[in-house]
């Protein structure tokens, strides 16, 4: 957004900016989702192993410039499309999930 034509100007002050640069935005939506399976958990929409499993998954990727590294790093086609950036940040994931179940 910082890069916007339209909205680039409402984060120009360096406080908000630093809010939304990559590192402390990813960190953010991994809080969210943690916090969202432990809310989640206490209404009984899924079983608490579950919630405190989400939740630790998410609290336990350590967010850096290595990791976003890696995923800038990640090239390939899919069924003939490029393959999303995100798809590499759902793999780190799914292997920092194995390590904590296994």
């Amino acid at each position: 957004m910082q890069d916007s034509v339209v909205f680039g100007s409402l984060w120009s002050q360096s406080s908000v900016h630093a809010l939304f640069a990559e590192i402390p935005r990813t960190r953010a939506w991994l809080e969210i989702v943690a916090v969202l399976a432990e809310v989640q958990s206490e209404f009984d929409l899924i079983p608490a192993d579950s919630a405190h499993a989400i939740a630790a998954c998410c609290r336990s990727l350590t967010v850096d410039a290595a990791l976003l590294e890696e995923f800038r790093a990640i090239e390939g086609t899919e069924g003939g499309r490029n393959t999303p950036k995100s798809q590499g940040f759902f793999d780190k994931l799914k292997g920092v999930w194995s390590e904590l179940t296994e």
